[in-house]
């Protein structure tokens, strides 16, 4: 008995942590945009996890899957009528392979860009590690991205607005690959 109360007990603790640590990750957006430095990347690289990193590429997934449809409403794509489909049954199609578009590839391309960086950083040397990379990555990503959606969704301007963070994100992920992969001193 005192055993299954102890290990219920440690699944209720592990969950509340867990939940804690993901109800922080606003504040770490805000502190990887607002004060970026190798310091900052350095500080949040020791909370990698792969549940957090799953859960931001899940719901960043479902977010951009919600703005592409949304931009496919504000400014539908110009589809060429297709014999024998119903104009609305082939826009109804496009949003919806639009959305699973979008929840499938966002996870997919964050998980192979931090692969393709890692397999960098190795050949240079580094010695951080992959759930490391791949945790700043997405916590430096996932605010940017959703910012680069909602550009997007500007009319006229959105197209060029959109360049401002793209550009931002590359310093970002300088100082956030030199946080992970630097050398560390031999004691």
């Amino acid at each position: 008995m005192t055993q299954v109360k102890s290990s219920s007990m440690l699944a209720d603790n592990s969950s509340s942590s867990q939940k804690g640590k993901l109800s922080a990750l606003p504040l770490q957006y805000i502190h990887i945009l607002s004060q970026p430095s190798v310091k900052t990347f350095t500080e949040e690289k020791s909370r990698a996890s792969w549940g957090s990193i799953w859960f931001q590429l899940l719901v960043l997934g479902v977010i951009t899957a919600l703005l592409a449809v949304l931009g496919q409403l504000i400014t539908p794509s110009q589809l060429s009528s297709v014999p024998g489909v119903d104009p609305t049954a082939l826009k109804y199609t496009t949003l919806i392979s639009v959305a699973v578009l979008f929840l499938v590839a966002t996870p997919c391309s964050f998980l192979a860009a931090s692969g393709v960086l890692y397999l960098f950083a190795r050949m240079f040397k580094g010695n951080g590690s992959y759930l490391e990379q791949t945790y700043v990555l997405v916590l430096l990503g996932f605010p940017i991205v959703i910012i680069i959606f909602l550009l997007a969704l500007i009319p006229t301007f959105g197209a060029w607005l959109q360049y401002i963070p793209h550009l931002y994100s590359l310093f970002l992920l300088v100082l956030a690959l030199r946080a992970v992969h630097q050398r560390r001193a031999r004691g």
